[in-house]
């Protein structure tokens, strides 16, 4: 649900990861599968509906002469759906290799029990709740007939931004009796958590200047004459292509990516016979990968972070072998029609 608002894997890794990972090892999955869950799950929701980098897709003028956002956002809600069918399943292998149990029965509160003693943990909802409230629907449509805020106001609000931010200010409310009450204890408490911090700051900063560097380089018009020059079968040209395009994803972001190759992956989908909507839908599937492409992808640095996890290379070969493999096949299916979407 996070992954479809924030449309970004380095946020929904670090919000929920930060929630999902400690529950996970305290249920007794281990370490470095919590953080390969994590870290493959992260960008779940670049292949759905709502992420920008589809809105970005779709914008491109050979792309919009013939896909309507409208198909795009029905297509790519089917073809989300099948990559979130696959990661459930990859859930329940996980959960009978690694022979973990149920949480115990005495340890189950009944529902009303639970909701009466957890309740606040559901105002975490709001930090997603408010700022998509205030920035489509009839919340953004009042604030946009406002003298005093305005459209401007309303598309100034990045909900990547303002939902974490929201989610650390209700933190501090509902936990506000958890919080150190002298000088000391919030230096400890710094102190605990700086290797985190310097893991996903240093992570974030080079992720953004690679992005910047390729763009300045002309990536995306160098690996579009490299393509044209290959003469290749349609199905390996489409197979090569998404392989391309999981490669790039992994050091950038979703619309980075979009922006770098999405005109040059959607003209080779094409031009191997794959219809318009599917190659579309099959590109969005293939940057969900995103947060789960070894080396340099950032969320796999901050779920080893969450997950207590020294070495980060232990996850590669389960996050290719697990993730990205598999969503690309689930990507070519879906492009040939063999996994059908709604068009």
């Amino acid at each position: 649900m996070f992954g479809l608002v924030s449309g970004n894997a380095i946020a929904n890794c670090s919000t929920v990861g930060a929630i999902t990972v400690p529950w996970m090892k305290d249920s007794g999955w281990p370490k470095p599968v919590a953080a390969t869950m994590n870290a493959g799950n992260a960008g779940v929701g670049q292949s759905m509906p709502s992420c920008s980098a589809l809105y970005l897709l779709v914008g491109l003028a050979e792309v919009s002469a013939v896909v309507s956002i409208g198909d795009a956002y029905v297509a790519c809600l089917c073809a989300g759906a099948w990559t979130f069918g696959y990661r459930l399943l990859r859930v329940w292998l996980y959960a009978r290799k690694y022979d973990v149990k149920p949480v115990p029965a005495d340890q189950i509160k009944p529902l009303g029990q639970s909701f009466h003693d957890n309740w606040t943990s559901l105002l975490m909802l709001l930090g997603i709740a408010i700022p998509l409230l205030i920035t489509i629907g009839p919340g953004a449509e009042a604030l946009k007939a406002a003298a005093s805020f305005g459209e401007a106001g309303v598309g100034a609000i990045n909900i990547v931004l303002w939902v974490p931010i929201v989610v650390c200010l209700i933190c501090f409310i509902v936990g506000r009796k958890n919080l150190p009450k002298n000088a000391g204890g919030w230096v400890d408490l710094l102190k605990s958590c700086h290797s985190s911090f310097c893991t996903v700051g240093g992570v974030l900063l080079f992720a953004l200047a690679a992005s910047n560097v390729l763009n300045a380089v002309g990536f995306d018009q160098d690996l579009a004459l490299i393509l044209q020059s290959l003469s290749l079968p349609g199905v390996l040209m489409v197979i090569l292509t998404c392989i391309m395009i999981a490669l790039v994803a992994g050091p950038l972001s979703a619309v980075a990516t979009t922006a770098a190759v999405g005109q040059v992956a959607y003209s080779v989908f094409v031009d191997a016979g794959i219809a318009p909507i599917c190659a579309v839908v099959a590109f969005m599937i293939c940057i969900s990968t995103e947060g789960a492409s070894p080396p340099s992808s950032s969320p796999i640095f901050i779920s080893c972070g969450l997950a207590e996890v020294k070495d980060p290379k232990v996850i590669f070969r389960p996050l290719i072998t697990d993730y990205v493999l598999p969503l690309l096949g689930v990507a070519v299916l879906v492009a040939y029609g063999i996994l059908p979407v709604i068009r």
